[in-house]
């Protein structure tokens, strides 16, 4: 990522085309709030376990990312399967 983009200052790929991120500054999205702690601290790098946390962060997300969200119904359409959540109304 070695240009910047001259409207939304995204960092952008070598041969990436102009206007991608961000239309050429037609599209303006509102700053992110910070994260609440400790998500906080974890993410600034400046702490050891902050350094452990960024280092690892894809490990840890893979390690959670079948983990169970009450799916009960696997479809298998296409190639990725799709998970179907049941909706649950109270009356």
């Amino acid at each position: 990522m070695i240009s910047v983009c001259s409207y939304c200052k995204a960092l952008k790929y070598k041969n990436e085309s102009n206007g991608l991120c961000c239309a050429s500054g037609k599209v303006k999205l509102i700053p992110l709030d910070p994260p609440p702690e400790p998500l906080y601290s974890l993410v600034s790098g400046i702490r050891t376990d902050s350094i452990h946390f960024l280092t690892n962060i894809q490990q840890f997300n893979n390690c959670f990312q079948m983990t169970s969200y009450g799916a009960t119904n696997v479809v298998r359409e296409n190639v990725m399967p799709t998970f179907k959540v049941p909706m649950y109304y109270s009356s």
